[in-house]
């Protein structure tokens, strides 16, 4: 249908052209000399006029036509590229949900194992805005758990550690 449409609307565009074209050639009957390099050419001043407005439409469509060939290779491989990720995405939408980690029995325990941990009241040292928690022992937990905690804990003190030894700034104080 859209490109019924642009057919249409290029055929009445070449249709008013021709028309105004036969309407110039015909109304301008006056004979005129063209002086060219190497000979001079006498035409009615209709005929100059259209061949030269037809030699513009024609050196205009050959400027263009680059241009237009390559977007129509861009869209060809967008269009490729679209198709391809659809294919993906529409097999990825097939594919089994993956299982829930809270479902599983290993964290399960280990969750319901820290939510029995309490934090103490007391922070580590006076005016510190930090909270000590008292864990229960890992020996309650079943082996996976116990191992899932281990991982866990292993790594936070891994990343803690760097941080050992850094001395909190000090306040800063705005000059008024």
């Amino acid at each position: 249908m859209r490109i019924i449409g642009r057919l249409l609307i290029l055929a009445a565009a070449t249709a008013a052209l021709l028309a105004a074209l036969n309407m110039l050639v015909t109304g301008n009957t006056q004979a005129v000399r063209l002086n060219l390099p190497d000979r001079t050419i006498q035409a009615s001043l209709g005929f100059v006029v259209a061949a030269a407005l037809v030699l513009g439409v024609l050196l205009a469509l050959l400027l263009l036509l680059p241009g237009r060939i390559r977007a129509a290779w861009r869209n060809r491989r967008l269009r490729r590229r679209a198709q391809k990720l659809e294919d993906e995405l529409r097999a990825l939408r097939e594919w089994p949900a993956p299982p829930r980690l809270d479902e599983h029995p290993a964290v399960a325990a280990a969750t319901a194992w820290l939510a029995s941990s309490r934090p103490l009241s007391s922070p580590a040292r006076p005016g510190a805005d930090t909270r000590q928690w008292q864990v229960g022992d890992l020996s309650e937990l079943p082996e996976e758990a116990q191992e899932a905690v281990r991982i866990a804990l292993t790594s936070l003190l891994a990343t803690l550690q760097p941080l050992e030894g850094l001395q909190p700034a000090a306040p800063r104080h705005s000059e008024g």
